[in-house]
């Protein structure tokens, strides 16, 4: 099959994510192009031809901008939408999103339950994953120096400092001066002591195999519909101990066991010691952590070439 996969670009969230899927479906003998989404950008008839040269029997994407969006309308083929998020709908999401059958998506995976009972009856191919694929390896996994924190944050500032929704992130993880050391990597954050500006495109690994835990945190948008972001699957296939509140609506399919509860700043800083203390029973979590993440990988891919009819 001619597949096209769009991705976003260097530093957003699916840059690599979507770059390696399309690695994947390469090697499983498809000829695949992946291309950088309009991102905000209008809709561009050159890009449009572009893609139209290719002759396409499938695209896949995530969310897209409404330029990109435009340019998937235009194409008879299969559609396949992977929903981890609202998108440009938002809040118009589950009202609206059926409106854009065939348009947008003829096929669907996606990551919430919610999302994959309100389309279910809407399209012939649609898939539900509990957790997505990991674009990490294990060469990736090197320790450096220059990543060894006691606890880090890897994502992006900007609405996090705006929305009241983040008020108990910002309470716990951002606003104290804690006693350990505690970094911060993404965009759109203030220059403070403990932010550490952009990761390098390919330091994930190394910085997850470095430090002694990790926090990960959901999107309103996201835990609204039910959905567990990639930042889990990193941090467990690099065995690093995840700290996470459990925020509403989210079922954790089964890996409960191997992540680390939290909710007060006492709650933070006792496990954030454990973890640099290497504590017998959080290690042992982050080992039963990687095997649920190896075998959500395989299944994501299961449930892929299942709707490509492979």
């Amino acid at each position: 099959m001619k597949i096209i996969v769009f991705h976003l670009p260097y530093p957003m969230g699916n840059y690599k994510l979507n770059q390696v899927l399309a690695d994947k479906l390469s090697k499983d003998g498809h000829e695949v192009y992946c291309i950088e989404q309009l991102n905000g950008r209008p809709y561009d008839e050159e890009y449009y031809q572009q893609i139209k040269s290719v002759e396409p029997d499938v695209l896949y994407y995530e969310m897209l901008d409404k330029g990109t969006f435009e340019v998937v309308e235009k194409f008879n083929c299969k559609k396949i939408l992977n929903i981890m998020g609202t998108g440009i709908l938002k809040e118009k999401f589950r009202d609206e999103i059926k409106n854009y059958k065939d348009k947008w998506y003829n096929s669907i995976i996606t990551n919430s339950t919610d999302v994959y009972n309100l389309l279910k009856d809407d399209v012939d191919k649609i898939e539900h994953f509990e957790y997505y694929f990991c674009a990490l390896k294990d060469s990736e996994l090197i320790k450096n120096e220059i990543y060894k924190h006691d606890c880090v944050f890897l994502g992006q500032g900007h609405h996090r400092l705006q929305m009241s929704e983040f008020d108990k992130e910002m309470e716990i993880y951002f606003k104290p001066k804690h006693n350990f050391d505690f970094k911060v990597y993404g965009t759109g954050w203030p220059q403070t002591d403990w932010y550490r500006g952009i990761l390098p495109a390919n330091d994930i690994g190394s910085l997850y195999s470095s430090v002694k835990c990790g926090v990960s945190v959901i999107e309103p948008e996201q835990y609204n519909n039910g959905m567990i972001n990639n930042r889990y699957v990193e941090l467990g296939f690099c065995e690093t101990p995840i700290i996470t509140f459990q925020y509403p609506n989210i079922d954790w399919c089964g890996a409960k066991d191997y992540i680390n509860i939290i909710d007060t700043y006492d709650d933070f800083n006792e496990i954030v010691t454990k973890c640099i203390n290497e504590d017998e029973e959080v290690i042992k979590k982050t080992k039963g952590m990687k095997e649920f993440i190896l075998n959500q990988h395989k299944v994501y891919f299961e449930k892929l070439d299942n709707i490509l009819g492979v």
